[in-house]
């Protein structure tokens, strides 16, 4: 059963919503590469799905998502093998 939660909105108001039930599909890392040989690997993961009862110009549901961000630091290969001090 989906709960139903009220929302703030930035004109101090409030939106209905419900909470929606979700299976992730896919949560793909972003990967950069840094110029000082440090790799910087970044996903977002969503924790929670809310449609709220408005609707776009278009007529489609507006849906919120909260997500927090997970990020992972790999060091160059010549400090993993102690090379560099």
């Amino acid at each position: 059963m989906a709960r139903l939660v009220k929302l703030p909105t930035a004109d101090g108001g409030t939106i209905e919503g419900e909470e929606i039930e979700f299976k992730p599909q896919a949560e793909p890392w972003c990967v950069y590469q840094l110029e000082d040989g440090y790799t910087i690997r970044l996903k977002l993961i969503v924790t929670q799905v809310i449609k709220t009862s408005g609707r776009d110009a278009e007529g489609n549901p507006i849906y919120l998502a909260k997500s927090s961000n997970v990020m992972a630091v790999s060091a160059p290969e010549k400090y993993r093998k102690g090379e560099v001090q």
